[in-house]
């Protein structure tokens, strides 16, 4: 069985080498359906993946408050009351000029919020207590620093530490700096609130909701969690891999159709040899064997360079888009594949057994 398996598949290899213009129409369907499946698939679970690990790094046990009219600072620091609440860390946010040069971010923060957050610190220190209750002039950057002061609208600030970029999108030095809250004159629009025990953070989420509207009645405020917007984002992904799988099937579909109609045409062409093989003594099940095998091979191998150049693409939009992050789901490629040789055995068996029920008498005269 194994020796005329591998006789026909070098017999199917000969063919393709001499039909190379129906060869080329055969997997040219397949070949963009499964780049294209490739694609998406990978720069999904890569999207999935990276979104996941940034809100986990935000904190699982993080709820977070947005007011988008802001609050007092005071009215902030009320929240701290709820029993259930381990901290709580308000951040408000301006822009100013940095050394007399370019604007930059200035977040207005209490010693809570590197904390809850969850940030490295690469050098020196981080805020105290008695920094933000003092007000003194002292402030954190993001990633290296090497001045030991910072100016900040005529203002000098003396740079006590440094913490980690958080996010791979921070690939600028110094694009955030960090200073007292007490000494950004605005109302805080953000709230981060750690809580106590861990459990299911919406159901906690929507008790927060409850307080608060308590607690500021008639304040415009939402709320929000890493589970929430993982749920969220999951939700997204499914929808665009639900899409994406639709216009790959509807590809593959037509892809499929085109080695149908290619196969055909190649069992027309070669009646004759169809027929000199079944005087020679050769089964229908043997001409049957040869033409799905023929009709597999194009889908494997169509399938197998449009996987490898699909992850070539991907790879390469990733590295020139840094926000296009890629991974490989390898039971989801593994699928594609399957489903990819189902497709090739469908559509080759009509053909195949148009074949293989040729008389050989009419195939030698060509009247089939």
């Amino acid at each position: 069985m194994f020796t005329r398996i591998n006789a026909y598949l070098g017999l199917a290899i000969t063919t393709f080498l001499k039909r190379k213009v129906h060869f080329f129409l055969s997997v040219l369907g397949i070949l963009v359906g499964m780049i294209t499946l490739t694609i998406v698939l990978t720069i999904t679970e890569g999207n999935k993946i990276q979104i996941q690990k940034t809100m986990e790094s935000m904190g699982t046990d993080l709820i977070w408050l947005q007011f988008p009219l802001g609050i007092s600072l005071q009215d902030a620091y009320r929240l701290k009351a709820i029993s259930e609440f381990e901290s709580v860390a308000p951040l408000n946010s301006t822009i100013c000029r940095y050394n007399s040069g370019k604007y930059v971010l200035i977040y207005g923060i209490d010693e809570n919020y590197f904390k809850i957050k969850h940030y490295k610190l690469n050098s020196g220190r981080l805020l105290h207590h008695l920094d933000v209750v003092c007000q003194k002039q002292v402030a954190v950057v993001e990633g290296s620093y090497n001045e030991a002061t910072v100016d900040l609208s005529n203002e000098r600030f003396k740079i006590i530490g440094g913490v980690e970029l958080k996010y791979a999108n921070d690939d600028v030095h110094g694009s955030t700096i960090y200073i007292p809250i007490t000494l950004v004159h605005s109302p805080v629009y953000k709230l981060f609130i750690k809580m106590k025990k861990k459990g299911d953070m919406l159901v906690k989420t929507k008790d927060v909701i409850t307080r608060v509207k308590i607690m500021f009645p008639g304040v415009e405020f939402t709320a929000s969690c890493a589970e929430a917007l993982i749920k969220t984002t999951k939700q997204v992904n499914n929808l665009i891999m639900s899409l994406a799988l639709m216009l790959t099937g509807l590809i593959l579909l037509t892809g499929g159709v085109g080695i149908m109609n290619v196969l055909i045409i190649s069992v027309k062409e070669r009646t004759r040899e169809i027929g000199l093989r079944k005087a020679l003594g050769a089964t229908s099940q043997d001409i049957l064997l040869q033409f799905l095998i023929e009709g597999t091979l194009i889908t494997f191998i169509s399938g197998s360079v449009g996987l490898i150049v699909g992850l070539i693409c991907a790879y390469t939009l990733s590295r020139f888009t840094i926000s296009l992050p890629v991974a490989i789901n390898s039971m989801m490629l593994f699928t594609s594949i399957f489903i990819l040789l189902l497709v090739s055995v469908f559509f080759s068996f009509y053909p195949a057994l148009k074949a293989s029920k040729m008389s050989p008498a009419e195939a030698l005269t060509g009247q089939y």
